[in-house]
């Protein structure tokens, strides 16, 4: 994979208190693929307080972003693009960084696939060897890292047989993931991920039906568990029933889960009551008109 010239960014100030913008030309300057986890709001809060203000396009945004980082890789987007193509590994379910790691980490994550990369602390980071301290930011940028190998050595040695199978450079690894380089995660929203490179791609939400079994009223609290974490809509229809709207992954692990107290089926229009009463009030108000109509008829005959 080439990457593209890079861009300096110049000092908005002066050289004397450039301060991050430094971190940020040796990012440009390593020539390296910038790996992160659901880092939109990472590079919107990087470009507007440490380059130049936010274009007034979204378009104009995309360019300029790709210009500054020619290569960007989003595990979440990653994972969430190859969920289904290595399903049968069964390690990809959750998009959560620190799930994705414990999966991947874990003794079946280690195995699955042949030459797995080991992926260790560095000397001065020995504290995370005994003890895992999510939310740090040297934690969380180490075990970034750590799932994107691990994702990119499943996506490379897939229908590689055994006998096949070999360690494989780095630069193999980014090959093999190439088609979701610059697919940056969004959530809940218009397309699946913005993708800096190209065209977005158009993101189709499922609609389902939420219904208290025991016809007490609907709880946050119960809908907050049934969903756990992600991104969904909810609206009430009624004191007993609510409409979810959410991606098609998480439709289906939703109606997988089998709960006493809520019953979850596919939206129907039937489902809003208003709507039922509406095409009831429409039926009535038909059949009204077809008689009156059958009445005149037969008056003027």
């Amino acid at each position: 994979m080439e990457l593209a010239s890079q861009t300096s960014i110049s000092p908005p100030r002066g050289k004397q208190s450039t301060g991050f913008v430094e971190v940020i030309q040796l990012l440009q300057s390593a020539g390296k693929p910038l790996v992160g986890h659901n880092l939109l709001y990472d590079l919107v809060l990087l470009y507007e307080k440490f380059c130049e203000p936010l274009p007034n396009s979204y378009e104009a945004f995309k360019r300029s972003l790709h210009k500054m980082f020619p290569l960007l890789m989003d595990t979440k987007a990653l994972c969430n693009a190859l969920r289904k193509s290595l399903r049968d590994c069964n390690l990809l379910q959750d998009s959560n960084l620190g799930m994705l790691y414990t999966e991947l980490s874990s003794q079946r994550g280690t195995t699955y696939a042949l030459y797995t990369p080991d992926v260790g602390h560095a000397d001065d980071s020995s504290k995370y060897r005994s003890e895992k301290k999510f939310h740090e930011a040297g934690f969380d940028a180490f075990i970034t890292g750590f799932v994107f190998f691990r994702i990119a050595h499943l996506v490379a040695l897939k229908g590689i047989s055994s006998t096949e199978a070999r360690p494989l450079p780095f630069l193999q690894y980014l090959q093999a993931v190439s088609p979701y380089a610059n697919c940056i995660n969004v959530s809940c929203g218009p397309v699946q991920f913005i993708k800096l490179d190209g065209k977005d791609v158009p993101c189709y939400y499922s609609w389902l039906t939420v219904f208290s079994r025991s016809r007490q009223p609907l709880s946050l609290v119960q809908l907050q568990e049934l969903v756990g974490f992600g991104s969904v809509d909810v609206k009430f229809l009624s004191p007993t029933s609510a409409v979810l709207v959410t991606s098609e992954r998480k439709a289906e692990h939703i109606l997988q889960e089998n709960r006493k107290e809520i019953y979850v089926r596919r939206y129907r229009p039937w489902d809003n009551q208003k709507f039922l009463g509406l095409m009831l009030l429409s039926g009535v108000t038909t059949c009204i008109g077809l008689v009156v109509a059958w009445r005149a008829a037969s008056h003027w005959r």
